[in-house]
């Protein structure tokens, strides 16, 4: 990953959930943009998508579901990782579309989506701007 890249867009339909979980990881040390609507966080991703290392994204949502901004996010940008949130069971099959084996479950504890988050994502890449 590049560290000129320190930038993560959250993607909730649910406004609040966006908001507290963008809120949360910048209070972590972290760089964050939250999203309500997927296709705003599209839109947002063509146009800034050099300096976001992360998409951490709903599974289900009414504009455009995880599966779909996933594939999306790779079209756009192929370094943007991206992380899937569902608070359903998520078929292996529908998993391995995203070259995904696993999501976070919600709900989330606030403390474990940021450790995860900088375990996962953040490891060795770019410890300079996350531990800032």
């Amino acid at each position: 990953m590049n560290s000129q890249r320190s930038l993560i867009v959250i993607v909730d339909d649910d406004y609040d959930l966006a908001q507290l979980f963008t809120d949360a990881i910048k209070s972590g040390g972290l760089n964050a943009i939250g999203f309500d609507k997927s296709l705003a966080a599209v839109d947002y991703l063509r146009k800034h998508h050099s300096e976001v290392c992360l998409v951490v994204t709903d599974w289900k949502m009414p504009e455009m579901n995880g599966l779909e901004l996933t594939q999306k996010v790779a079209q756009i940008d192929d370094e943007i990782q991206v992380m899937l949130m569902s608070a359903y069971e998520l078929e292996q099959d529908k998993l391995k579309e995203v070259n995904k084996n696993d999501y976070l479950k919600k709900p989330i504890h606030i403390k474990t989506l940021i450790d995860t988050i900088k375990r996962e994502y953040f490891a060795n890449e770019c410890k300079d701007t996350c531990d800032r």
